[in-house]
């Protein structure tokens, strides 16, 4: 039992980075009641700070998971129907480096709550984002901005999370509507790493979904899909090959 003390010791107390850790937990105790505020810059700078610091208790879990614990709940709540896509996009980073950490802690909740209201915002948004081109302004806004962030994130934060069959599911639909040849290209580029992440969970179910994505007849609508959903498939169907 004494060693163990000590090793624990050794991992907190003893680090190198014990100095820093221990302001990192005073001043996230002091700052974690100033993320629900309505001023947009303090909001920013707070998941700013957090994002930081979560990571520098990556060698310390003592203090990790109590963190972890007093940040989750505000921290969901800036996930919310309606809020400001900038807070969103860096609440999602948060979120990132929180899954890799701890992701035990924060799976439940996570599928429960904030993975049904980012799938939302993807579906509700993928409208809008269709044939805007290169020299569209929707590229410079923040709506654009969270699309490009969830597409290429999500697929990590599912691997770190193991999403089971269920929730895969419901991301593969949710997504797909970006395989469109009408969506900007770096959304595009974003649904296919999605995709191939996704497939490291379950390869036969992505596959599956893109072989009954679409009907059998040449029609406009399998023309708008075709060319990225046959890159993926035959990205799927060599990694198949190359495992056997």
């Amino acid at each position: 039992m004494k060693k163990a003390h000590l090793g624990k010791e050794e991992r907190c107390g003893k680090n190198p980075m014990h100095k820093v850790i221990a302001v990192f937990v005073v001043s996230a105790s002091s700052v974690l009641h100033f993320l629900p505020s309505h001023d947009r810059n303090l909001q920013l700078l707070v998941i700013s700070i957090l994002t930081e610091g979560v990571q520098v208790l990556a060698v310390c879990q003592d203090q990790l998971l109590p963190i972890v614990h007093q940040v989750w709940s505000p921290l969901v709540g800036r996930f919310s129907q309606g809020s400001d896509p900038l807070i969103v996009r860096r609440s999602f980073e948060l979120l990132r480096v929180l899954a890799q950490l701890a992701r035990d802690f924060i799976r439940t909740r996570t599928l429960s709550v904030v993975l049904p209201s980012l799938c939302k915002f993807l579906i509700e948004t993928a409208p809008t984002s269709r044939k805007k081109d290169i020299g569209s302004a929707y590229r410079f806004t923040q709506v654009y901005k969270l699309q490009r962030v969830l597409l290429d994130g999500l697929g990590e934060v599912a691997i770190h999370l193991g999403l089971a069959e269920k929730e895969l599911d419901n991301v593969l639909e949710t997504v797909f509507p970006y395989l469109s040849i009408q969506q900007p290209q770096p959304l595009q580029e974003g649904c296919i790493k999605l995709l191939k992440q996704l497939a490291k969970l379950d390869a036969d179910v992505v596959w599956l979904k893109l072989v009954y994505l679409l009907p059998g007849d040449k029609t406009s609508i399998i023309d708008e899909f075709q060319n990225n959903r046959e890159l993926v498939i035959k990205f799927l169907d060599s990694s198949c090959n190359c495992a056997g």
